[in-house]
Formats: C-alpha cells, sequence, structure tokens
C-alpha cells in the first residue's frame, strides 16, 4: 500500500572550509603590505566581514559563488608591541545563512620574543645537518613561530659559510629559506674563537629578539683538551692501531663539538666564542658527544641559564628537530620547555628501529658552583677508594672517559649524609623532569650497545688515569679538590 504525501527528502550539509583558522602577519617594509593567502572552498554563494576594531586589514574578494577560491589578505599595519597584536577577524558567511566560518587576525611583534641561534660547525657532517634543517623547515610548516624566529650558520662547503632564517611564510603555506648573510670565503675556520664569536653576534644581530637560544652542532669529547683530539685526528689519518679513540670498524657515525678541518675547539675557547657574541643565552642545546661532563658544564655555567646534552655519544642524525623545534617555542615562540625537548629526543631514539640509543640532561647552570661545594665537602670528609671498574661508564673506550658523577661521589664518601646532601644538590643542579635515557647507549668505540645500570645524566672524569694531569688543570678540579 501507498502512502500519498510522504516523501524521502535529504537535505544537503551546507560546505564552508577554510586552509586557515589564523592568520599571523609580519611586519611590512615602509609603504609596503604584509600579505597572506587565504584558501576557500564553498557549495553555494558566501561574503565575508571584517571586524577591525580600528585596524586596517584587507581582502581581495569579499563575495564569491560556489567554488573553490584564493584570497590575498592584507595590512600595512606594524607591530612595536611587546606581544602579540591583534587586527581583528574575517567572518565568511555563506549567503543562505547555513554556515559561516572565522580567521582571526594577529601580528607578529617587530622584535621577536626569542631567537634561536643554530651553528652547525664544519662541514663534514653537512649530510647529516641538512636533514636536521629540513626537519625545521617540516616543524614550520605548522606556523609555530608568530613570537620566535630561527637562524641557522652552515658550511657546505670548506671556506664558506651562511646564515639562514627559516620562517613559515603565509602567502605559500609553507617554510621559506631567507640567506641573511654570506661569508664567501669564510676567513678561517668556524673553530677559532673570534670567528664563532663574529658569527654569532652576527647571527644575533641579523635576527634581533628578546631572548636567545644557542644550539651547537658538531662532533665533541666533553672537557677533554682539543690537543687530544688533535693528536687521534692525525693518528687515525695515519691508521694508527694505539690510538685511544680510533673508531672501531664498521661503526656508525656519532657527533662531537668543535670540528673544521682538523681545528678543535677547547671548553675554554668555545666560552670565550659564546662570550664574545655579546649575547646572554637562555639555553645552550648541545647536538654533540659527551657534553653532560660536569669539567665542561661548570666552564660553560655563566654562558646561559641552561644546558641540554648527553653524557654519552649522540648519534649521527642528532635530534628530532621536528618534535624538539615546537618545544623551543612553546605558546606561539614566547617560550621554551627544556624538559619536553629533553623527553622529546629520548622518545625519538627509544622507538628508533636501530641505534635505540638516546641519553640527555637539563643542567640548571646556576646550581653548579653550590654542586662544586658538595663535592668539595666530600673530599674534605671521610673518603673510601674508588674502584672504577664497578662505576657506570658512558663510552665504549678501552681505558674508560666519562663515569656517571653522581655514583662516583657515593662511592667516594664513607658520610652517608655528605653523600645524600650531594644526592640533593644533583636533583637541583639537574632536575630529575629533565633526566632522560634509553635503556642502553651505543658507542662508536667499541661498534655495540652499552647496559645503563645507574644514570644521574652527568658524568665526570675523576676515577680516570689516562689524562689525569690535563684534568686535574680544570676548573672544576680546582673548585672541588681538599
Amino acid at each position: 500500500m501507498l502512502l500519498t504525501g510522504c516523501h524521502d527528502t535529504e537535505e544537503s550539509i551546507p560546505q564552508l572550509s577554510l586552509d586557515k583558522e589564523r592568520i599571523v602577519f609580519d611586519n611590512p617594509a615602509e609603504g609596503a603590505a604584509a600579505c597572506a593567502a587565504l584558501h576557500l572552498d564553498a557549495d553555494r554563494p558566501w561574503s565575508v566581514r571584517y571586524h577591525g576594531n580600528g585596524h586596517d586589514c584587507r581582502v581581495s574578494v569579499t563575495a564569491g559563488d560556489a567554488g573553490a577560491h584564493d584570497l590575498v589578505v592584507e595590512t600595512a599595519e606594524a607591530n612595536d608591541a611587546d606581544d602579540l597584536s591583534t587586527l581583528g577577524k574575517l567572518v565568511f558567511s555563506l549567503a543562505d545563512g547555513s554556515a559561516s566560518r572565522t580567521v582571526d587576525l594577529v601580528q607578529r611583534p617587530r622584535m621577536a620574543q626569542q631567537t634561536l641561534l643554530m651553528y652547525f660547525c664544519g662541514s663534514d657532517l653537512y649530510y647529516y645537518y641538512k636533514n636536521n634543517l629540513s626537519d625545521v623547515a617540516r616543524a614550520l610548516t605548522r606556523n609555530i613561530l608568530p613570537q620566535g624566529r630561527i637562524v641557522a650558520f652552515t658550511q657546505p662547503a670548506s671556506g664558506e659559510g651562511y646564515v639562514v632564517e627559516y620562517r613559515y611564510d603565509e602567502t605559500t603555506n609553507a617554510c621559506r629559506r631567507d640567506t641573511l648573510i654570506r661569508y664567501t670565503p669564510l676567513a678561517g675556520r668556524s673553530t677559532d674563537p673570534e670567528i664563532m664569536g663574529r658569527i654569532l653576534s652576527d647571527m644575533a644581530a641579523a635576527a634581533p629578539a628578546r631572548r636567545y637560544g644557542l644550539h651547537l652542532a658538531s662532533h665533541a669529547k666533553g672537557w677533554l683538551p682539543a690537543s687530544i683530539e688533535s693528536s687521534s685526528w692525525r693518528r687515525s689519518a695515519a691508521r694508527r692501531d694505539d690510538d685511544l679513540w680510533r673508531k672501531a670498524p664498521g661503526a656508525a657515525e656519532t657527533r662531537w663539538f668543535g670540528h673544521d678541518r682538523g681545528r678543535y675547539m677547547d671548553i675554554s675557547e668555545l666560552v670565550a666564542a659564546i662570550d664574545g657574541a655579546g649575547v646572554r643565552f637562555d639555553y645552550l642545546l648541545f647536538d654533540a658527544c659527551f657534553m653532560s661532563s660536569v669539567e665542561a658544564l661548570y666552564d660553560l655555567r655563566r654562558t646561559a641559564d641552561h644546558i641540554v646534552a648527553s653524557p654519552c655519544e649522540v648519534m649521527a642524525h642528532g635530534f628530532p628537530y621536528d618534535t624538539v623545534i615546537p618545544s623551543l617555542f612553546a605558546d606561539d615562540g614566547a617560550r621554551h620547555d627544556l624538559a619536553a625537548v629533553c623527553r622529546n629526543y629520548r622518545d625519538y631514539y627509544n622507538s628508533a628501529v636501530s641505534y635505540k640509543s638516546g641519553c640527555v640532561t637539563l643542567t640548571v647552570c646556576s646550581e653548579l658552583e653550590a654542586l662544586a661545594i658538595a663535592l668539595h665537602d666530600i673530599h674534605a670528609g671521610p673518603t673510601k677508594a674508588v674502584d672504577a671498574t664497578t662505576l657506570q661508564s658512558y663510552d665504549g673506550l678501552r681505558e674508560h672517559a666519562f663515569y656517571d658523577l653522581e655514583q662516583y661521589a657515593l662511592s667516594l664518601t664513607a658520610d652517608d649524609a655528605l653523600g645524600q646532601a650531594f644526592v640533593r644538590q644533583m636533583e637541583r643542579c639537574f632536575p630529575l623532569e629533565g633526566r632522560f635515557r634509553t635503556a642502553q647507549f651505543y658507542s662508536t668505540y667499541n661498534n655495540r650497545m652499552n647496559d645503563i645500570r645507574y644514570y644521574s645524566g652527568v658524568t665526570t672524569y675523576a676515577p680516570a688515569e689516562t689524562y689525569r694531569a690535563d684534568w686535574q688543570q680544570t676548573t672544576w678540579y680546582a673548585a672541588t679538590k681538599k
């Protein structure tokens, strides 16, 4: 039986979509306008209205028929305030009132809240550096830098260098690379303290900000003198089997710090280079091996408020910048979350198919001098002989150079109260929420994974012997000896 007057009807759902919910304008050059692209899809006629509360923004098309439309939004305003400036909003509506969408319009401050200087030292790891910067570009496609800037120094080849800014482009919806400075030729090596300091100063001046972070990528061996590495480098070239630092055959590539064409840096030279930049840094991030060495950290304590570094080797791939960069520029780039950076690093290597090796620690530099006092107190009190073979080491050398600092101190003291005081200061200096590790670490010096039984996240040379005379010249030794 048919019932007349009943019909099956299906109402179409109104379609109005935009490719952005927010536009972040740059500050235009004088007499010009800052522009942004916006894509719209609608299944029926539409229009747009600007609500600006006295601000000035313009849209290239204010109404249209059904279909796809590419619009240009622009402003001639500039933002000299300290924070993001709200320029209003665009309200898109379908003609029949069935749907509407809003796009917020903001403008970044002329001076950024923070700039990250990325210093990729030397050219022998340039293949990996390019991959790192591709990860940076991928992170920036999410438009995470309304209040931040990133500039990177690289050396595609020996004798030349470039400073490039990485930024989100609202007109292409992609990462844009702008070359700010060319050093062609680069007079000297990027490991020369005066040259490095000048380059860092140039980078900071090219991307002014209220605060700065410094990323350092290269090869490194913690506190050890550059003369040791230079000698090792010459021996490796001659294939000397007695070289302590000779890599195991077939070993994977790892990083260290301060190498450019056979020229290496002492930590004191690195401190001089950073001081030469004329910039106080919120943090240093070492994408390099062995830099969570208390001897190195103590020398660096006045260059930054915090340091992110690994106590062991860093795989040549380095930090996972597609996840690290968002943590360095949290809240639209207004602040950094260094504990999250450490966690992201560990998580990346924990999920790696091979070489699940990722150990990293956050240092609070203002607590390092109190840590030296705590160890000095242990040396001044009753002590025991330390059996280095029982301690956690963080290298694959046949004669270890990097031992766990906390485990060493607890093995040395015969006074439980002094030991616990040292542990408490360790937790202030290296907060537990900033210590992350995988179950093992890889070393290119024995070409295998090595177990971690104890982890404080920071090393010391104290129980080692090979370079003891050099170690006794460190400022850490002077501050902690009895």
